[in-house]
């Protein structure tokens, strides 16, 4: 039976989990964009709230609030401005990375398994 679009959406949306949860944890994904990114990505899945991950997750995601983590706006401030902020980043980053990296580790088994189907 063939996929619906909803299931290839939602396959879409793992394969995405998985990668950014990899270059997490392979050191080439900056760990305050994997939070909204994975964020986003969780809540498309509906499961953006029901799994012991989410929670370090929403709060990394929420302390980046107004800080200047997407490369896009970026070019929208000062370099002294970024040079203040990349400062803030930086200890987010790091006060986060070892919950991070559980949380990276858990969506890989989670998520990684072809066995589960649910989301």
């Amino acid at each position: 039976m063939p996929m619906s679009s909803s299931d290839d959406k939602s396959a879409k949306f793992r394969l995405e989990l998985l990668s950014i949860s990899q270059a997490v944890l392979d050191g080439k994904y900056p760990i305050l964009l994997a939070a909204s990114d994975l964020m986003l990505i969780a809540s498309h899945l509906g499961v953006s709230n029901q799994s012991p991950f989410s929670d370090v997750i929403m709060a990394a995601e929420s302390d980046s609030h107004g800080l200047p983590i997407f490369s896009d706006s970026r070019k929208l401030y000062s370099e002294s401005f970024l040079a203040e902020k990349d400062l803030v980043i930086k200890e987010l980053e790091d006060a986060y990375r070892a919950e991070m990296t559980a949380a990276c580790h858990e969506i890989l088994t989670r998520f990684s398994s072809k066995s589960n189907n649910s989301p």
